[in-house]
């Protein structure tokens, strides 16, 4: 009977939890990004390559040293707008990994576009 109760209390919270962790990855309609990808191209190559790798997979030289390992930036999940506010925020400001810092002081906002852009047409090759 306890096991039943605690299932039973637990189920309101792992519904929190999930809704939670599915917040960031909501899609607003009207968040666009309004960037270059060519413009992107090198600040992602010298703020985000070391740790999510040349193509965006996690894979970069850095990636090893991380426990979670950084995220694969092409997973189609991940929208624009996602993206663009953990790369301003960092991961803790969204429930991710602490690892993941905020670029909010070395990249501006166009930047940050320019970055998101970046990697919208990573995954279209």
């Amino acid at each position: 009977m306890k096991l039943i109760q605690s299932m039973q209390a637990l189920s309101p919270l792992a519904l929190l939890a999930s809704l939670l962790l599915a917040a960031p990855l909501a899609v607003a309609e009207d968040f666009e990004i309004q960037g270059s990808a060519e413009a992107g191209q090198q600040p992602y190559q010298q703020q985000c390559a070391s740790c999510h790798g040349n193509s965006g997979q996690g894979d970069g030289p850095a990636a090893r040293a991380f426990n979670p390992p950084p995220a694969s930036l092409l997973r189609e999940e991940l929208s624009a707008e996602h993206l663009f506010k953990v790369t301003r925020d960092g991961g803790m400001a969204h429930g991710l990994a602490p690892t993941m810092p905020a670029f909010n002081r070395s990249l501006n906002e166009q930047q940050i576009h320019d970055v998101v852009a970046y990697l919208l047409s990573l995954r279209d090759e």
